[in-house]
């Protein structure tokens, strides 16, 4: 009798978890008016979500390695495997590794890239995968909209669109031709700058003499190249996010680069020192998490 007790309140427990999970995940689906973004902690590389109020999941750039894994598994619904958009930077293999993980294991909406080829071989599998699972590719070019509902829109700033040459993995040229945009949500705003350098910062200055942002992702992990001065004039974050690699062989952030964000008074977060950095917007103040 007792033994058959025990058994009909372990049945009752294991229920009630299950409608507590089904009602969280029921929730947790609703939309709302925030907008999330996270700036992943995966070491030396890039890797930023995107999840707007109506729950679409816009993934730049995925690190170099399968971190990026654990770190979705984290923020999205266990059910939910789907990602809207992926935006690939520019393919070195520090923005592109961690992305060939997250296709194998994910449905991807379609994939914005900066249009070059590369012929390494994280390069080819990512692009032997694209053909096999028959993702739609888009080219990036200047003056591209996307609009995710919700309020929630992205331009494309930079670069325009180029032919398809191959280049060698990790070259500045390639830096130079990272997709640069801006994302607005009501009254806030973040620029994603890719590994930019400062020839690209330039051209983006002559392209788009608007660029006030509120959140900045520091370029190239916050090279001693990239992060110009009148750049920063024009953008004049609040906030400034540093993705870096505890102790990496770079030095990076360089100093310099931290003095000149210091300079304008911008709040420097930096995923080697803060590890994830969540910031959220309901379109009228970008708040830290």
């Amino acid at each position: 009798m007792y033994k058959k007790r025990k058994i009909k309140f372990i049945i009752i427990g294991i229920l009630a978890v299950a409608v507590f999970l089904v009602w969280s995940a029921y929730f947790s689906s609703q939309p709302n008016d925030k907008m999330k973004v996270y700036f992943f902690d995966v070491g030396q590389g890039d890797a930023a979500m995107i999840e707007t109020p109506n729950r679409n999941q816009i993934l730049i750039d995925g690190g170099p390695d399968n971190s990026i894994l654990s770190k979705l598994g984290r923020v999205m619904p266990f059910y939910d495997r789907t990602i809207e958009l992926v935006i690939l930077t520019h393919p070195d293999s520090d923005h592109l590794a961690g992305l060939v993980e997250v296709m194998k294991n994910y449905e991807i909406g379609a994939i914005l890239t900066n249009g070059r080829d590369c012929a390494s071989a994280i390069c080819q599998e990512f692009s032997r995968i694209v053909k096999q699972k028959n993702i739609k590719t888009i080219t990036a070019d200047i003056g591209q909209k996307i609009d995710f509902g919700s309020g929630v829109k992205m331009d494309i700033l930079l670069p325009a669109k180029p032919s398809l040459t191959k280049v060698a993995d990790g070259k500045s040229e390639d830096n130079n031709l990272s997709i640069i945009s801006r994302l607005a949500y009501g009254a806030d705003s973040f620029l994603f700058t890719g590994d930019a350098e400062a020839k690209e910062e330039m051209e983006l200055i002559s392209a788009c003499p608007y660029l006030k942002a509120e959140v900045l992702k520091v370029a190239h992990h916050g090279s001693k190249n990239s992060t110009s001065e009148l750049f920063l004039d024009k953008v004049r974050p609040k906030f400034s996010i540093i993705s870096s690699g505890a102790k990496n062989r770079y030095g990076h952030p360089k100093p310099e680069t931290l003095e000149k964000l210091k300079k304008i008074g911008a709040e420097i977060l930096r995923t080697d020192l803060w590890g994830d950095i969540k910031l959220e917007s309901e379109g009228k103040g970008v708040v830290t998490r």
